[in-house]
């Protein structure tokens, strides 16, 4: 997880904002964001919904998915 967090800043400065959340049938939280990218210079050049699908063991973060959105429920 820390990985991806670090491509992303890397490449560009992005914006989340919580759109929602959802508990999966397995359990899992899926929290439904809208993302926005801004290259380092200010231009924005992305926007979208994408899901953080998050596993949790022993109350902390296990694993952490990134799948296309599908919004709040």
């Amino acid at each position: 997880m820390l990985a991806y967090w670090k491509r992303q800043f890397a490449v560009a400065h992005p914006l989340v904002r919580i759109e929602g959340m959802a508990a999966e049938p397995d359990g899992r939280i899926a929290v439904h964001v809208r993302k926005g990218l801004r290259d380092a210079n200010g231009d924005h050049w992305s926007d979208g919904i994408i899901d953080h699908v998050y596993t949790f063991r022993d109350g902390k973060v296990a694993h952490m998915e990134v799948r296309e959105g599908t919004g709040p429920a």
